[in-house]
């Protein structure tokens, strides 16, 4: 009895003992894997022009830099934008569109545009230069919710756009100014528009070029500013020259490079008349109401109306 337990007890030691020795090999054998994975450090080959192949290690990327200039604007940047189309000072929104990147003249607060701003303030002047000399659009549209709570529908939802807002607020030349701009607007009564605007689209255009003058003008002034400092950095950059040897001729400053002209004004934006560039649209020879035949014609209540010009009688008072 007691060699049968004994030997059972062998048994399972020897069983137990190549366990141990196994479980220990695989231990040893994963620690130094895993050892030398981490130890491992990434190489990559770098070629220069004429050296050997080298092995350096490889930096991890660094973040990526957001460039400011790319980066969209700041809601307090957007506030005085829109504070500043409340005040109606033109010199201001002009220096602000050409001084901050990425200036975008459909910019919105609270679904609200810049033209919008000035038609609620009431800044003619403001909302001309919009659609003038920005080319804002002027067919943008907001959603207002009306609440009503003692009527049957407590709350109504409708879409205003800039024309229904200048309508409301009376200001009738504004209407027939975005008319005009409008691609929703068909040419025959653009044309008609500009007949009847033509004193107001005037002044517009004198005001354009008014401004197109002080702008080139503070742009010199700049400029002007400017070339003083690049001489003196220029004079500081000859100072720090080391003197050229003894033994080099005088007669090589005859080739010295002359010094680059100045640099040109700097144009921030794109700055043109979209007025301007709408009538000359509207004004091309191309008339659709004519036909092959010389005839004219113009639609009225699903009725079609052709006609000839005869003659043409001048009345002179």
């Amino acid at each position: 009895m007691y060699n049968t337990q004994q030997k059972k007890y062998d048994v399972c030691i020897v069983i137990e003992g190549a366990a141990l020795r196994v479980l220990s090999f695989l231990n040893d054998s994963s620690q130094r894997h895993v050892a030398s994975l981490v130890n491992e450090k990434r190489k990559v080959t770098v070629i220069g022009e004429e050296h050997e192949p080298d092995e350096v290690e490889e930096e991890e990327p660094s973040p990526t830099l957001v460039d400011p200039d790319a980066a969209p604007l700041t809601p307090d940047k957007i506030k005085e934008f829109f504070k500043t189309i409340e005040e109606g000072s033109l010199d201001r929104l002009d220096e602000l569109f050409d001084t901050t990147a990425n200036a975008d003249p459909n910019m919105t607060q609270y679904t609200e545009s810049l033209l919008m701003a000035a038609i609620r303030a009431k800044r003619y002047k403001v909302a001309e230069y919009l659609i003038d000399q920005l080319g804002t659009n002027v067919n943008h549209t907001i959603n207002l919710l009306e609440f009503r709570p003692q009527t049957k529908i407590p709350v109504r939802e409708h879409t205003i756009s800039c024309r229904d807002l200048a309508y409301d607020k009376g200001m009738m030349d504004l209407v027939d100014l975005i008319d005009i701009v409008s691609d929703e607007v068909k040419p025959n009564i653009k044309r008609y528009l500009q007949r009847r605007l033509k004193t107001r689209l005037d002044q517009i255009h004198q005001s354009y070029l008014k401004r197109m003058k002080e702008r080139n003008n503070r742009l010199i002034i700049q400029l002007q500013e400017k070339e003083p400092k690049i001489l003196e950095d220029d004079e500081q950059e000859k100072e720090n020259e080391e003197p050229l040897s003894a033994n080099i001729i005088d007669d090589i400053n005859l080739f010295l490079p002359a010094p680059p002209p100045p640099p040109p004004p700097v144009v921030h934006r794109s700055y043109k008349s979209h007025i301007e560039a709408t009538i000359r649209s509207i004004e091309s020879t191309n008339d659709k109401s004519i036909d092959e035949s010389g005839k004219k014609f113009f639609r009225f209540s699903d009725y079609t109306l052709h006609y000839r010009l005869v003659a043409q009688i001048l009345y002179r008072r």
